[in-house]
């Protein structure tokens, strides 16, 4: 059983789709670490992004969990992170810690570890509440974590820099596809091809580092948040 070494309260919440799990997980953390109380919770990145950006939700760590529904647990974590640089960011999976490691890192998380792991689960939470970060080795690499402060003067810069290395052509071309336009339509009224404008939107989301036409509609409507 994990203990407590700090007598404070550390103020939880998590993410996650399954309310199922959510609810063992904080019944699980409140058990082993009674220090550990459930300040919020949410089942879709949506709701956590709200929370975690409302001054009057203190929290002292928030875990992710990283195959949401409405939007991928990294970009909850970027989202999140480069509007808070106070709240450390836990991301918790059911799958291989292979397939989420390197993206959890650059969505300015702390650490990851994996749901079904309940010691290194405490010794995470533990750990990342108090301000600490993770390393963690899949594949024969070994993956860093960097502090609340780091990630998030990296990820404010961020945006900016990759808007930037976009050509003219691929912002128009996305632009477009970001209004609804069908790539078929976007050919015409650029005069190329359906096969260049599926070209240049692949380049958009290789040099922005997105995953999905989803997550790349998602991160083109924000931006000008940023």
């Amino acid at each position: 059983m994990c203990t407590m070494g700090n007598p404070n309260e550390i103020r939880l919440a998590i993410v996650d789709n399954d309310d199922f799990v959510l609810m063992g997980l904080a019944a699980f953390l409140s058990r082993h670490l009674p220090n550990v109380r459930l300040a919020w919770k949410a089942n879709t990145g949506t709701d956590a992004l709200e929370y975690a950006t409302d001054p009057a939700n203190e929290t002292d760590i928030l875990l992710v969990d990283m195959s949401l529904e409405d939007m991928p647990g990294d970009m909850v974590c970027r989202e999140i992170r480069s509007r808070n640089r106070m709240l450390p960011l836990l991301a918790v999976t059911s799958f291989s810690l292979i397939r989420y490691a390197r993206r959890a890192a650059e969505g300015g998380a702390q650490g990851i570890v994996s749901k079904a792991d309940f010691p290194a689960l405490c010794k995470a939470v533990k750990l990342v509440s108090d301000g600490h970060t993770l390393c963690v080795r899949v594949g024969g690499e070994t993956i860093g974590f960097e502090d609340v402060d780091a990630a998030y003067h990296r990820l404010v810069r961020l945006p900016v820099n990759r808007i930037e290395r976009l050509s003219e052509r691929e912002k128009y071309a996305m632009e477009l596809y970001s209004q609804s336009y069908k790539p078929t339509q976007i050919a015409r009224m650029m005069d190329v091809s359906a096969g260049t404008v599926k070209t240049y939107l692949d380049r958009v989301q290789n040099k922005l580092h997105l995953t999905s036409r989803a997550e790349l509609i998602a991160y083109w409507w924000r931006r000008e948040r940023w």
